[in-house]
């Protein structure tokens, strides 16, 4: 499967990268600091930008199966800048044109 792991540089991110790898899934991040993906070396492909960017975002989720979020802030966020889970599901959404996510 491809997957697209938002949030990939904090503890639980990796945690997820490491797993889908174990478990033989394609793994795409979309980060802000791409060294400390380092050590997945070229297992991984890594992204740099900004989750709370559509513009950001869009095009790295496109032709992706799934995306799994592990997004936590460390500073507050403002309402304002943050994709919601429905922004995210309806990009989902539009590149297979019918819905297909659950939930």
């Amino acid at each position: 499967m491809n997957l697209v792991v938002l949030g990939a540089t904090g503890g639980t991110g990796l945690e997820v990268v490491r797993q889908a790898l174990q478990r033989g899934h394609s793994v795409t991040t979309l980060v802000r600091s791409p060294h400390r993906l380092k050590p997945f070396g070229g297992q991984i492909t890594v992204k740099q930008g900004d989750l709370l960017s559509s513009a950001d975002l869009k095009p790295v989720i496109q032709g992706h199966d799934a995306v799994v979020s592990a997004f936590g802030p460390r500073l507050p966020v403002s309402r304002r800048g943050r994709p919601s889970p429905s922004t995210i599901r309806r990009s989902a959404d539009e590149r297979h044109g019918e819905d297909q996510c659950p939930g």
